[in-house]
């Protein structure tokens, strides 16, 4: 569902709780780094509202490596957030194994099949192939890759694409790369620094 289906507000309430888990806040003014105060000053020459952006790195201190892995886990990525949680909560955690194929019954998702890249692993206990059943099924491949995987298996896409729209409606995050001369050095790379550390609104 999007917010057309429940509108901005009513969605409100369950940001705030993924927010909290995650412990999304404003960067440390000490790691905004020489380019967000670039931008700062040309957002204000123009009249350009800005600030820093919130982050999912409460506890960030400047590594700089944000999209390839924090070595700090200062960033709650869910290595350090939901899985822990889950697992607490009883869930169960396979490393190694790849989703094949949804199970259907009556046009439902009632589990996945799996194959397991490690199948003699520490004990032992996986066969190659198994299945996993639950009450509950996600596809969670990403936006490109869930598509992909619901629309491999023609039973799949015949029973989940009465509305059309698998496949359909795709959002990316796009990205620009802007460069500029400056009286002084800006390094962005310099550390510690967060690399996207602030934004124009």
């Amino acid at each position: 569902l999007g917010l057309g289906d429940y509108g901005r507000d009513a969605l409100a309430p369950f940001y705030d709780r993924v927010e909290a888990v995650l412990g999304v806040d404003y960067g440390a003014p000490q790691f905004l780094g020489a380019a967000a105060a670039a931008v700062a000053r040309g957002a204000d020459a123009l009249g350009y509202r800005h600030k820093p952006l919130r982050r999912n790195a409460p506890d960030c201190d400047g590594q700089g490596l944000c999209c390839f892995g924090c070595p700090t886990d200062a960033k709650r990525s869910t290595n350090v957030s939901y899985v822990p949680q889950a697992l607490r909560a009883g869930a169960q955690l396979f490393v190694g194994a790849q989703a094949q194929r949804l199970i259907l019954e009556g046009g439902r998702a009632v589990g996945v099949e799996v194959e397991s890249r490690f199948p003699h692993g520490p004990g032992g206990t996986l066969r190659p192939h198994f299945r996993v059943r639950a009450q509950a099924v996600i596809v969670a491949c990403g936006a490109l890759g869930s598509a992909v995987f619901l629309q491999s298996d023609a039973r799949v896409k015949k029973a989940l694409s009465r509305s059309g729209a698998l496949g359909h409606n795709l959002t990316i995050h796009p990205a620009a790369g802007v460069f500029g001369i400056m009286p002084e050095l800006v390094n962005s790379a310099g550390l510690p620094s967060i690399p996207q550390s602030y934004a124009i609104e």
